[in-house]
């Protein structure tokens, strides 16, 4: 397993609302400190941008 993630198949693990700007940065550094040791997969651009794709 090359840890190579295709665009196609990268997705939202988790949606947050925080009710403040405040409260993001909280939230944002908490996750932070928790999850840097992880390593996530390197996701390949092809090179498109989001505009250059057709609905």
């Amino acid at each position: 397993m090359s840890g190579d993630c295709p665009v196609s198949a990268f997705g939202k693990l988790i949606t947050i609302y925080p009710n403040t700007v405040e409260d993001f940065v909280l939230i944002a550094k908490e996750l932070y400190s928790k999850l840097k040791q992880y390593h996530g997969p390197y996701i390949g651009m092809s090179g498109k941008s989001s505009l250059d794709i057709s609905l």
